[in-house]
Parts: C-alpha cells; structure tokens; sequence
C-alpha cells in the first residue's frame, strides 16, 4: 500500500449524470440560450476569494459566502471563524446565506483539506459527521461534530503528527495519517481510530499484499465515496509507482491499492485520473485523457481490481486542471471526463472514444448539476463558463465573468 496523503480529506464530490446516447461531434454552439434555475458555486481564485453564487446563464452574483466545506447536496456549507481563545462553527444555508446555527469550538480548530488543490473537507459520506482538526507542541487534535450541532463535539488527543483521512457514517471509525517525518522524512502510515472505545488501534491500516512494509509514500490527489459510502476511493500519486487508487473499507478499515496503467515518468499527466463510481456500487470507473487511458475496476463478485483498460488518442493541449474530473451517465453507457483541454465522451461499454467536446477549449474546472441535466466547464481563456447538455452532448457558453472561475459545485435554484 502507497497511501501518502500531504493534503488528506474526505470531501469528496461523486458525479452522476443523466443518460445520453449517439454523441456526435459539435460543430456549432448549441443551445440558443443556456439553461436557467441553476447556481454555480465558484471563487476566481485571488487570495481570500470568497465563495460566490452564480445565476447560471446569466452569470449575475446571487450572493458571497465564506469558503467551507459543503454538504453533499450543496444545501449546507460549514464554515470555521477564528476570534481570541476560541473558534467558531458555523452552519450555513447556502440558499439564503443565513446563519442556520453555530457551535463553539477550542481555539485553532481548522477544516481539513479535502484535495490537491486544498479545498475544505472533513465530512463523512453521508454529511452527518463533521470533523475538524488542530496540530501543535506535538500533539495533535481532532474534534468530532454531529453536523446538527444539537451536543458538544467529541474531542480525540494524540501525540504525534496526525492529520484526518476519512471517517465512517457511523462515526464509529475515524481514520488518520500519522507522518514518519521525524524517524522516516517522507513516509506516512494510515491509522484507526475506534471511536466508540475510544483508542488508536495499534494495527496499521495497509494492503495485506503488501504487509512487509506498513511505510508508505506518495501524494492525495483526490477521490470519491462508493454511493452507499462504506468505501473511500482516493487517488494518489507516486514518484515510484505512478498513479494509483487507495480504497479503503470506512467500516472495516480494510485496504487496498489498485495501480493504475500509464507511463510513471509524466507526473503532470498521472495527477489527471477522473474517478466515477457507479450507482449500483459495482463498479468504479477511471479516466485519463491526458494520457488517453480509461480503465473499470470490479467493486464487486470478487477482489477489487482493474477489469478492463482501454486507450484512445490523448488529448492535446496545455494541462490546466490540478487534478482531472470524470463523471458518469445515469445509464451508465457514458463516461466524461476533462483533463484540462475540452471533455471527451468515453462509451462505458467498450471504454471506447464517442466524442470531443469544447476540444479547442482549455478547461480549469468541471462540475455537474446534481439532476443530472447539466455539465458546467470553467475556461481560464475568455474567461468563460462553458454548459454541456448530455443528451445531445452540445454546448453553449452559459456566461463569461471578469476572471477565470473554480467552480466548486451545482445547485437547483429553489
């Protein structure tokens, strides 16, 4: 096992779209007009940037809001302020902006990151569950929330250096990484935390395949939860083996690492992988195109491992994306991923190339409307925000804004 998360977390965000079928080729805009009843949640990624909402269409700022860590339905964002000797969590309804309730918390609490790019995490995959975290004179402190804030957090004290991984929908597991930086620079090892007897299993979390070394390395790119979340699945890049994914049972603590194909040389193209997991929780899709790869791996009726891979003509064009995106059709027949230059459409059933879309395009960010009805791609060029509807796979600029967007989320607007 090579888990090694500098930037570990759990918020991670799974993308399932409606079906779409006979994808062709976009040579005209598309739509007259872009749809409208949606926000996009975006920041322009200046220092301090706030986290705005978007009409989608129109581009017209709804509101700003403080940057946190969101529900999975973007309903709730959870948000941590800083005064003298104590902390504050607050939840958030994003409709409104209003405060719905906040809860004290010891002085120097922090959300965890949740990716590569360092966005705020700590959710477990449910939302119930919120657990924020403090470091210091070698100690190292982890509050958990029940996100309804009705009690006191549960408060976990370790000596050492420890950082939040991944916590179960029960909350009766809450996993860690401990850094080996003082006897082993570098080397990182997952720990168990038992919530409910309250101690740190002495066992380390690994891959049994690989239990001669419980020392691992590498980086957190970013991941997806299995739909009934009782699994993490996180993508990690390695200097020596490339990019691979590290599921790990959330109830069990059970762990296992699946390297992905690719050459290990190109440490750009090896952070673009795409996860999409399947509804029915059978299968788990990745997707690269930058280095023009697709692959499945069984979730199910066996070992976890690759079933199938599958090349394609790679993308061409400057990365853009820290990390890449895929998403899956609701049908399950089609696969979209972005690595940084336009989206392509991969046919699940052959993990062959369907289509290019906004292939002259460079794209930043991708995200898509929890319906299911809309991608949303932001273009550092323009800037623009480009919408893509899956039924016919065309698209149209759904509006241009001042500087270029990260967008972070979709939501119906209520």
């Amino acid at each position: 096992m090579r888990t090694v998360p500098a930037l570990a977390g759990s918020a991670i965000v799974l993308m399932v779209l409606s079906g779409c079928a006979g994808l062709r080729t976009v040579s005209s805009p598309g739509p007259s007009s872009p749809a409208t009843g949606y926000h996009l949640y975006a920041a322009d990624g200046s220092p301090a940037s706030p986290l705005r909402l978007y009409e989608a269409g129109t581009g017209s700022v709804v509101r700003e809001l403080p940057m946190g860590t969101p529900s999975p339905d973007w309903s709730r964002l959870y948000t941590v302020s800083t005064g003298p000797g104590q902390s504050t969590l607050t939840a958030i309804d994003t409709q409104t902006g209003a405060a719905l309730r906040r809860m004290p918390i010891g002085a120097r609490y922090r959300l965890p990151t949740a990716n590569f790019r360092g966005d705020p995490g700590g959710l477990s995959p449910d939302g119930r569950w919120l657990v924020l975290q403090r470091q210091g004179g070698g100690t190292s402190d982890f509050l958990v929330v029940d996100t309804s804030m009705n009690g006191a957090g549960r408060e976990v004290s370790l000596r050492g250096d420890f950082t939040f991984d991944g916590i179960s929908n029960d909350a009766g597991n809450l996993f860690l990484i401990e850094s080996l930086a003082v006897t082993d620079p570098g080397r990182y090892r997952v720990r168990r935390y038992d919530l409910r007897a309250g101690a740190l299993d002495p066992r380390i979390v690994i891959d049994k395949r690989e239990a001669a070394s419980a020392a691992m390395s590498g980086v957190r790119i970013a991941g997806v939860f299995s739909p009934d979340g009782g699994w993490q699945f996180s993508l990690y890049d390695s200097a020596s083996t490339g990019a691979f994914i590290h599921a790990l049972n959330l109830s069990n603590g059970l762990a296992w690492c699946i390297d992905l194909p690719g050459p290990k040389s190109d440490r750009a193209a090896q952070r673009q992988w795409g996860l999409a997991a399947a509804p029915d929780g059978r299968t788990l899709y990745a997707v690269n195109p930058a280095l023009g790869l697709a692959a499945e791996i069984r979730l199910a009726g066996g070992p976890l491992d690759l079933t199938r891979t599958a090349s394609f003509p790679p993308l061409a064009g400057k990365t853009t994306m820290p990390f890449g995106a895929a998403a899956l059709s609701r049908d399950r027949r089609t696969l979209y991923a972005s690595a940084g230059q336009g989206l392509v459409a991969i046919d699940v059933a052959s993990l062959s190339l369907r289509d290019r879309i906004l292939k002259d395009a460079r794209v930043a960010t991708l995200v898509s409307s929890p319906d299911g009805a809309w991608l949303y791609a932001s273009s550092p060029d323009g800037p623009a925000v480009w919408q893509v509807d899956p039924l016919s796979g065309r698209s149209t600029e759904s509006f241009s804004s001042s500087s270029a967007l990260t967008l972070y989320g979709v939501q119906a607007n209520s």
